[in-house]
């Protein structure tokens, strides 16, 4: 145990399973978590800062809702908010919209795997 109270996130199972699905080629277990972070980059209307907070987690990034409009491939910078690590991550996703923001999955530019600060199940 890390000494950190997670959040579950409270989507229907359906929609976590649609999601999954959409990342199902990830490289590792994921996990359904809610961690504050905080995603800065540059969108069509300008340079964005915005606090958001994962929607799944794995060793290589995540999945998080942002209001900003981003797109495949894009550059982003990601802090952890508990633990105010920074990554740079890549957009490898651009999912669908809920409550004006849109799901993004980002993989990180470089190697990890103690970000999130959460233990991870073996690869499948």
């Amino acid at each position: 145990r890390l000494g950190h109270e997670y959040t579950f996130s409270s989507w229907p199972c359906d929609k976590i399973t649609s999601v999954m699905a959409d990342l199902e080629r990830r490289r590792s277990e994921r996990v359904v978590a809610n961690i504050p972070v905080v995603a800065s980059g540059d969108s069509a209307s300008g340079a964005f800062t915005e606090e958001t907070q994962t929607l799944i987690v794995n060793v290589q990034g995540g999945l998080i809702p942002l209001a900003a409009s981003v797109s495949h491939g894009q550059v982003l910078l990601v802090r952890n908010r508990r633990t105010s690590e920074e990554q740079a991550c890549r957009v490898v996703y651009v999912g669908s919209s809920s409550e004006e923001k849109r799901h993004f999955g980002v993989t990180f530019s470089g190697r990890a795997p103690h970000f999130w600060g959460i233990p991870f199940p073996p690869a499948d």
